[in-house]
């Protein structure tokens, strides 16, 4: 009887270390991912799809991007990677710009 127990223990907790838990990341980090898209990011859909954000609609969960010479309209969860943030680009000037000014002192 005690083996038993043991074993539907041991069992509950390879299920959730092997199941559970890698699943509450991955919909974490969608979740994070989804969060940080702003209109000017480049990003790739799950189809493969490349292209710029033009609006971002939070209330309806859906994205604009501009594709080559096409316009599509996506929902939020089809986004895979954000390839480039305009953010990250403002952060690297910041830097560059704070690393000229101190150099110049």
């Amino acid at each position: 009887m005690e083996f038993i127990i043991a074993y539907i223990v041991i069992l509950g907790l390879l299920s959730y270390f092997l199941i559970i838990r890698p699943n509450k990341k991955q919909k974490s980090r969608q979740s994070n991912l989804i969060n940080s898209i702003n209109t000017g990011d480049t990003v790739e859909t799950i189809g493969g799809i490349i292209g710029d954000v033009v609006h971002v609609d939070k209330e309806d969960s859906t994205i604009i991007i501009n594709s080559e010479e096409s316009t599509l309209k996506l929902r939020l969860g089809s986004v895979k990677m954000v390839l480039e943030s305009i953010n990250a680009e403002y952060e690297e000037i910041e830097e560059v710009i704070a690393e000229e000014t101190t150099t110049e002192e």
